[in-house]
């Protein structure tokens, strides 16, 4: 039999009456479940969800300031996920039979909606209806399916009732809904944007204009720093994610608690309904509540399980130098992302973007890349140099007037040794684990760190820190990357006798734009690199029901 299809077109995922037998039904099309399956050749169906998928609807479609789940009217709501009961069905039901829908669970968490009534689910009556019994139709019965929270579940029976009411048949399905994801770095670029800050009493211009240069004004946003008191660590104080449905979107603003002078940011940037604007914590932010200490892995499988939205990682920088308990608790809670930590202790920041990124390799064993600083590599690019090249802005800002100076100064070769022992090395283990990334699957970006004044030990890097980067791949376009310019040459505005650039810039190979920009006054001399003062909204390309969707319901 041709598969039925739905209004959409697309091969409905079919549910048949038990009844029927194996032959010889009038039709086989029970439950249309909506447009979840649409699958690539070669696609392995058995990580799939099957059933109803969709997203929670705590966003306020109609604004009237209160989440959509609370509200009696959905007839403005765009988050509710349908499924039909089409016309054939009833040629199943003789005469004095009858069709029910049943909630068999999630009924606090999950309802359904027929011609703007809630007929199955929390409701606003002493009761919570669980059955109903549905009306012959010449016409698709469009039932629509609310989820309270991230992640909440519920399993529907349909049955058809012979003439005494006991159950003739039984076709049973799940709804699921989607977690909250965290963006990472291979999702395709929509916008990238940072603070402009020249009017502040220090000046950011050379920044701002290599990114419009680059990408161009449509593509990048500049946002004012007038309004927000000149803080430029724009990365810091959000970061983007999705809850997603084949169907339906909800990009997502999560609002650090940091509460600096870019505090009103998410607001005042990201409206309603377009963006909804969430943070998870409260109390006194320590550095590692700022989101340069947030990320996400690019997407794997390691030993047999899916990550399709890649793993959400953090610092720990002991005791209480670690990321909120409410944030951390909440992406245990969402399951996709898996998370885990890192050592951030050695740094004064303590921020884990300081010495890392990844960036997509198309060809690649993974398909993308680990960047990672190299301690080797910074010694073997300095050594290499003219030892008695002047660094004019070194020597203004971190006290070292050549490369001799750096290359002589042996307290500094011996604490980078020790981070890397200590820290950079161990903290490289922990992520071969978490993603099974091998060598071959690493960039090694040349890098040094020095002890940062005033932090009581704590490291920050000496050469601007490359691996602090930005990636901005638009879709169809050439990639570009921008990282922090190294400075290694006695003139700033002359790129081309840069000790470290040609380097660098080889790491990347062919087919990418490495653009290497001023940061380092406004940027690196506060501790900070290129990633920590940008940010990039992006587009969500996993189907987590595809990939991840009985994993995640046996999880819960």
């Amino acid at each position: 039999m041709e598969p039925a299809r739905s209004a959409l077109g697309r091969p409905a995922l079919l549910l048949a009456l038990a009844a029927c037998g194996l032959v010889g039904c009038p039709t086989d099309f029970v439950v249309d479940l909506g447009p979840a399956y649409t699958f690539a050749e070669g696609e392995d169906t058995t990580q799939a969800f099957d059933g109803i998928v969709g997203v929670p609807n705590i966003d306020d479609d109609n604004r009237n300031g209160d989440p959509d789940w609370r509200d009696a009217d959905v007839s403005e709501d765009d988050d509710l996920s349908p499924f039909w009961i089409q016309p054939e069905l009833w040629r199943l039901v003789k005469n004095g039979q009858h069709l029910r829908l049943r909630m068999l669970s999630g009924d606090r968490d999950v309802r359904v909606w027929l011609d703007g009534e809630i007929v199955l689910g929390e409701s606003d009556g002493d009761t919570v209806p669980l059955e109903f019994e549905l009306t012959r139709s010449r016409d698709p019965i469009e039932f629509r399916v609310e989820f309270r929270d991230y992640l909440v579940q519920a399993e529907f029976e349909l049955a058809r009732l012979d003439r005494n009411g006991e159950d003739a048949s039984t076709v049973r399905f799940g709804a699921l809904a989607s977690p909250l994801v965290m963006n990472h770095h291979l999702q395709p670029a929509e916008l990238v944007m940072a603070v402009r800050v020249a009017e502040q009493g220090y000046d950011n211009d050379a920044f701002i204009r290599a990114y419009q240069d680059a990408l161009g004004e449509d593509r990048f946003l500049v946002v004012d720093g007038n309004d927000f008191q000149g803080d430029v660590w724009l990365q810091d104080e959000i970061e983007f994610a999705t809850v997603s449905a084949p169907d339906a979107r909800i990009d997502f603003v999560i609002d650090s608690i940091r509460n600096r002078g870019l505090d009103n940011v998410a607001e005042d940037l990201f409206e309603a309904p377009e963006f909804l604007v969430r943070t998870w914590g409260s109390g006194q932010a320590t550095s590692q509540d700022s989101f340069g200490n947030l990320e996400a892995t690019p997407p794997f499988s390691l030993n047999g399980r899916n990550y399709p939205f890649g793993k959400v990682y953090y610092g720990d920088g002991g005791g209480p130098y670690q990321v909120t308990e409410e944030l951390r608790a909440f992406f245990d809670d969402q399951l996709a992302q898996a998370p885990f930590e890192l050592d951030i202790s050695w740094l004064c920041v303590g921020h884990v973007d300081e010495f890392m990124s990844w960036v997509p390799v198309p060809g690649s064993r993974l398909g993308w890349k680990l960047v990672y600083t190299d301690i080797d590599g910074a010694w073997d690019v300095l050594e290499a140099m003219d030892q008695s090249t002047p660094l004019p802005l070194y020597n203004q800002a971190h006290g070292l007037g050549t490369v001799g100076e750096i290359v002589d100064d042996a307290g500094l070769r011996t604490l980078n040794e020790d981070l890397w022992e200590d820290y950079l090395e161990p903290n490289l283990e922990i992520l071969k684990e978490e993603t099974g990334l091998t060598d071959e699957d690493i960039i090694w970006l040349p890098g040094l760190f020095e002890i940062a004044s005033g932090c009581g030990g704590g490291t920050a890097a000496l050469i601007p820190g490359m691996a602090n980067l930005i990636v901005a791949n638009f879709p169809g376009e050439t990639m570009e990357l921008f990282m922090a310019d190294p400075f290694l040459r006695t003139d700033p505005e002359d790129q081309g006798d840069d000790g470290m650039i040609p380097t660098a810039r080889a790491l990347f190979g062919s087919g990418v734009n490495v653009n290497f920009i001023d940061d380092f006054w406004v940027y690196h001399y506060g501790l900070g690199e290129v990633h920590c003062g940008t940010n990039v909204i992006r587009t969500p390309v996993a189907s987590w029901w595809k990939s991840i969707g009985p994993l995640v319901q046996d999880w819960r």
